[in-house]
C-alpha cells in the first residue's frame, strides 16, 4: 500500500493495518514537520512500515518533531524523478517567446517560474530586479504562472517602476519551450518540497539562480550547477545574478546541470529505487 497524502495516511494506513497488507509505506513530499500528535504517532509507529522522503531536508522536517519516538531508519530518502526524454520532446514543441514578446536576440532573458503565491517568494524577487536594472543594461524578466498575489505583485512592479523589465505571462503550457530560449532561471522561494523548477530548468541545461532553502542545495551544485543565494535578500539575489551573467562559463553551468539530473534525479531511477524499497 502507498500512502502519498496525509489524509490519506490517516484512513488508508489503518485500513491497511487491519487487511494485514505487508507493505504500508507513506511517502511525504512536504518539507513542513510533522505535528507531534497522538495519533501520529500510532499511524507511523504502528501502521506504516516505511517512509519515502523526498529529500534529505524533507528527511529532516519528518524527524523535527518526532525525533524522540519515530526510528530515523524507517525513512528512505528517494528523490523524485525527472522525465528528461518529455522534456526535451516539448521544448522543442512550442514557438519562440522572444518572437511573441518582440524580445530581440540582444536582451537578457530571465524566467521565473512559479504560482504567485507567498511561497515563491517574488516581493524578493522585484526588489532584486529593482537592483539589477542599475546593474545590468537591457534584460527581461519573464514570470510565469499565476496565483492569488497576482494584482498584489502586478501593482508592486507598477509602484517600483521595474514594468519595463518584468513580463507576467500568466499561465503557460508551453514552459519548456520558453526555458530553452532564457539565458537563466531565478527562483526565490522561501521553502520547498522537491524543487521541480531548478531541476527541470537543470534538465534543460540552463543556468540556475536559487535561494537556498529546503533540498535546494541537494539538487544544484553550488558554483557549478548555478549559484545559491540567500532567502529574503534581495541584494544577495541580486548578486548571484549578476555574477551568473557575467560568468563566461555560464553555459557550462548548464551541461554539468543537465549531467547532474541524468546521473541523479531520472523518472527511472526513482522507480528502480522505489521498487528496490517495496522489494526488500
Amino acid at each position: 500500500m502507498f500512502l502519498n497524502l496525509s489524509q490519506d495516511l490517516k484512513f488508508g494506513a489503518i485500513a491497511g493495518k487491519m487487511a494485514g497488507v505487508e507493505k504500508i509505506i507513506y511517502r511525504r513530499g512536504s518539507a513542513i514537520p510533522i505535528k507531534d500528535r497522538f495519533y501520529n504517532k500510532f499511524l507511523l509507529n504502528s501502521c506504516v512500515t516505511d517512509i519515502i522522503a523526498n529529500s534529505r531536508a524533507t528527511k529532516k522536517t519528518i524527524l523535527q518533531n518526532t525525533g524522540d519516538w519515530l526510528n530515523e531508519e524507517k525513512i528512505t530518502v528517494i528523490y523524485n524523478g525527472i522525465k528528461i526524454g518529455d522534456i526535451d520532446k516539448r521544448s522543442k514543441s512550442g514557438g519562440s517567446i522572444r518572437k511573441e514578446l518582440g524580445i530581440n536576440a540582444e536582451t537578457t532573458l530571465i524566467a521565473n517560474v512559479g504560482q504567485l503565491t507567498p511561497q515563491k517568494g517574488h516581493k524578493y524577487l522585484f526588489r532584486a530586479v529593482k537592483i539589477l536594472s542599475e546593474k545590468v543594461k537591457d534584460f527581461k524578466i519573464l514570470v510565469i504562472g499565476t496565483g492569488e498575489l497576482e494584482n498584489e505583485l502586478k501593482n508592486m512592479v507598477e509602484r517600483m517602476e521595474i514594468s519595463g523589465y518584468v513580463v507576467f505571462t500568466g499561465f503557460r503550457d508551453d514552459v519548456y519551450s520558453i526555458l530553452s530560449e532564457v539565458d537563466l532561471v531565478l527562483h526565490t522561494p522561501l521553502w520547498e518540497g522537491f524543487c521541480y523548477v531548478v531541476a527541470e530548468a537543470m534538465a534543460l541545461a540552463r543556468p540556475v539562480v536559487c535561494t537556498d532553502v529546503s533540498n535546494i542545495g541537494e539538487i544544484m551544485i553550488d558554483g557549478e550547477t548555478g549559484y545559491l543565494a540567500r532567502a529574503k535578500d534581495p541584494d544577495d539575489i541580486a548578486r548571484n545574478t549578476v555574477k551568473m551573467l557575467n560568468n563566461p562559463d555560464k553555459n557550462k553551468f548548464g551541461d554539468k546541470g543537465r549531467q547532474v539530473i541524468e546521473d541523479n534525479f531520472t523518472f527511472e531511477k526513482m522507480i528502480r529505487e522505489i521498487e528496490d524499497l517495496i522489494l526488500q
